[in-house]
């Protein structure tokens, strides 16, 4: 099959249905990589590559499977390879095609490979989708099982070539300054100072924010602000100069963007002590799709010259970022000499809940991470012992 801009496949599939343990739906995903672990791509071209073609979730032996591929401008279809399919007859929606032996697709099933070419030289094209979606023919991306060859309903994913999101820190500040003093304080013996941090993620005429999982976004590892935020609102424009530290100039723009809000204290413990010079900034996410993706601008450090981090001459437990947490916190700690240290979580009642560490460690400043999975929301204290001296702090998990 060599389907026109906008890909179409009538495949006919033999299934046996079977019910999803897992819950998902069934789904026809394209993957650029033969392991099916990538549904982003960097600007690629001009040159060939290779899509895989995936029916994943449907649990059962294929005989039929329905749906269209949309790609943009800068991909040109070049043949279909290893479909395991007969030819049963055509349409102007596409071709019609039929195994002729049932399928097994209990695990993910490769419909198809197929050969393209790319030519997005220069990157113009940004957040450019490669879509399946229901064929216009019949109107759904479905299937029929075996023996009883009755429909099976599944849905098409979105992957995306040239991924390109925009992250905006401090939106109208020029330039985005970061006060140096919170740094002083990361070590948590003294109380920090500092209000919020404002961060956009901006929406442009290729990025709808209204894709993503909100509940996905963390900046250098830290949860934004669920008190007034995050919000979808119209701020600025994207604009250029944000790797350089620079600031845009760009103006509400009509498409919308997410607004979030970080306390300056926690992004200040998790990016100390490597403070000096301007820093680069990156928030992580994902799609409601489960597409990650990753964004970056700059802050600026002011104030004054920045001084590193000087601990006492004791051990000293800091607080965990992100907390609250849900499922994963990281804890740091400080000693002054190689010394055996024991730090253990414990829940409301005093029952150990997890140890992190227990054995002899090396001078200076140390991290560990804690993943909360399987347990139950609520409070938890994180108990540090070293030496002669314990030390508590509070953990919160949020589920």
């Amino acid at each position: 099959m060599k389907p026109a801009f906008g890909a179409i496949a009538l495949l006919a599939v033999l299934c046996l249905a079977a019910s999803n343990a897992a819950g998902q739906d069934p789904t026809v995903t394209v993957y650029f990589d033969q392991a099916l672990t990538q549904r982003t791509m960097e600007c690629p071209g001009p040159g060939l590559g290779m899509l895989y073609v995936v029916a994943e979730n449907f649990n059962c032996f294929m005989a039929a499977i329905e749906f269209q591929i949309d790609y943009p401008p800068c991909m040109t279809w070049i043949t279909d390879l290893d479909v395991p399919a007969i030819t049963l007859g055509t349409s102007p929606a596409g071709i019609v095609m039929g195994f002729a032996y049932p399928q097994n697709a209990f695990g993910p099933f490769q419909v198809m490979r197929a050969l393209v070419m790319w030519n997005c030289t220069g990157c113009d094209l940004t957040n450019q989708r490669v879509s399946v979606v229901p064929n216009p023919t019949f109107g759904f991306v479905r299937a029929v099982r075996y023996p009883d060859y009755e429909f099976v309903d599944g849905r098409g994913r979105t992957s995306v070539v040239c991924q390109d999101v925009a992250l905006d820190i401090k939106p109208g500040s020029c330039p985005n300054a970061f006060n140096v003093k919170l740094f002083e304080f990361a070590s948590g013996e003294k109380p920090m100072k500092g209000g919020v941090l404002p961060v956009a993620v901006l929406g442009s005429e290729t990025f709808d924010v209204t894709d993503v999982d909100i509940s996905t976004l963390h900046l250098e590892g830290v949860m934004p602000l669920t008190k007034g935020g995050p919000k979808i609102v119209d701020v600025a424009a994207p604009g250029m100069g944000a790797a350089f530290c620079d600031c845009g100039t760009g103006r509400p723009d009509g498409y919308p963007d997410i607004m979030m809000r970080f306390l300056s204290q926690d992004i200040a413990r998790a990016i100390a002590p490597g403070y000096e010079g301007d820093r680069e900034l990156v928030l992580t996410g994902t799609y409601l799709d489960g597409i990650p993706f990753e964004a970056r601008d700059c802050i600026k450090i002011v104030g004054h010259t920045p001084t590193p981090i000087e601990y006492a001459d004791e051990p000293v437990l800091n607080g965990a970022i992100p907390n609250p947490f849900n499922p994963v916190t990281r804890l740091t700690y400080f000693v002054p000499e190689r010394e055996q240290v024991r730090l253990a979580v414990y829940d409301v009642t005093g029952r150990l809940a997890a140890t992190l560490v227990n054995g002899v460690v090396d001078a200076g400043e140390h991290s560990v991470e804690w993943r909360a999975d399987g347990l139950a929301s609520g409070v938890y204290f994180a108990r540090m012992e070293a030496g002669s001296t314990t030390q508590v702090t509070r953990l919160v998990l949020l589920k």
